[in-house]
């Protein structure tokens, strides 16, 4: 006889201590390799994990991966009033201790939010968002998010500045952890290591991203012209992006009217491939105007390389200057031009890509899963709070539901 776990909706007096091997679930967009990496953290710490997905795999090819190893339950019925239902019956017929939620906005996440409170499993939010990614904050919005973040037992986030967010938006700092930004630095690390430089290969600078607007890349471009024009040294130095999306005809229209000849645009590169590609080039450039982390980062540090963020990257925190690599206001190109050359300078600097690998050491899949546990753990009593952030979710939950259909989009 199937054993079931007792129903108690909102489940507001339960304090039950979560152990390792428990039931939980993880409700994500999709396993892009980076979330494949976190959820095999969580396996390898002991938890019994099953995967709530919006799409089995990503549009961005690169980006597609074999998740046949894991167990998971897709759910991407176009109708949005179909998906809700469906959400809320797979939590209800399942026996989870945990769901763990990314984000409290989208569609799935509010219909996840639903079933898990009608439950009585433990709610905990993975959330990347930071004050600074919206250079206005609407104060209703913000008053919204405050009592709908009261429904969370604890939160995983990236860094400091994920953590300041969720603290001004009401949720108490002993359960919110950080460390759910992270790759598998194994992976780089092994594949980057192998790579041996070869005295005529070419030298470059890189950068890997999606080609939108906030990614910022005709300043780099502007920026890369600018240190071309002014530094010698810049004569052999190249600098590749990597990538697509909607803005890439624009970009390479605009590349061809400055006649610049060393900026080249290889493409999207699959993940496979991404540590040589990294452990090739002198560093990572990243400048967008609005960025929660930056993935990238990681990966280009477990690589040996230095990178070149600006300020408004949720990585930066990583970033420790002329150690690393640099932080910079994403608009001044006279500043990034030369902090470019000082990338340089800092990649041929003897043991920078040990001191870059050191540095994300400890931002890894291990501490993540750590992280996951011990808010699972946490200790939060809110009982009438919660009660009113159910009502305010299934207000919203019943507005997203006006819009009849969903669309998937890129994860990169």
């Amino acid at each position: 006889m199937k054993k079931t776990s007792k129903f108690v909706p909102l489940n507001l007096s339960s304090h039950e201590l979560i152990s390792k091997n428990d039931n939980i679930c993880v409700q994500l967009i999709n396993l892009v390799p980076y979330n494949k990496a976190r959820v095999l953290g969580l396996i390898k710490y002991g938890f019994k994990c099953k995967c709530l997905l919006n799409y089995k795999t990503d549009l961005f090819k690169p980006l597609s991966i074999s998740n046949d190893d894991l167990d998971t339950k897709v759910i991407s019925k176009v109708n949005r009033i179909y998906k809700t239902f469906e959400i809320i019956q797979f939590i209800l017929r399942n026996n989870f201790k945990v769901v763990f939620v990314t984000g409290y906005l989208e569609l799935s996440s509010l219909s996840t939010i639903i079933g898990t409170l009608l439950k009585g499993n433990k709610l905990i939010l993975f959330s990347e968002s930071q004050e600074i990614d919206l250079n206005k904050r609407n104060l209703f919005k913000e008053i919204y998010k405050r009592i709908i973040l009261q429904v969370f037992d604890g939160a995983v986030v990236g860094g400091e500045c994920h953590k300041e967010y969720l603290i001004k938006l009401g949720m108490k700092k002993n359960i919110i952890f950080k460390g759910y930004d992270c790759v598998d630095n194994n992976f780089f690390i092994s594949k980057s290591i192998k790579v041996k430089s070869k005295i005529d290969e070419e030298i470059y600078l890189c950068c890997v991203c999606r080609f939108v607007e906030k990614k910022n890349l005709f300043t780099l471009i502007n920026s890369f012209k600018r240190f071309k024009n002014n530094f010698t040294i810049s004569n052999c130095i190249k600098l590749k992006i990597a990538g697509t999306g909607p803005m890439e005809s624009e970009l390479k229209s605009y590349v061809k009217s400055l006649k610049i000849k060393d900026i080249e645009f290889v493409g999207p590169i699959n993940y496979d491939y991404l540590p040589e590609f990294y452990a090739n080039s002198k560093g990572l450039i990243l400048l967008s105007t609005s960025e929660q982390w930056g993935l990238v980062t990681n990966e280009a540090l477990n690589c040996g390389i230095p990178v070149l963020v600006s300020e408004k990257c949720g990585s930066r925190e990583l970033i420790k200057e002329n150690i690393n690599g640099f932080i910079v206001n994403e608009m001044n190109e006279a500043d990034i031009s030369s902090r470019i050359l000082d990338l340089i300078k800092l990649a041929e600097r003897k043991g920078t890509n040990l001191k870059c690998r050191n540095s994300i050491r400890n931002i890894n899949t291990s501490n993540f899963a750590k992280a996951c546990y011990q808010a699972s753990n946490a200790n939060n009593k809110k009982a009438l709070k919660k009660i009113m952030g159910f009502i305010f979710i299934l207000i919203l939950l019943f507005i997203k539901n006006l819009r009849l259909n969903d669309s998937q989009k890129f994860e990169a």
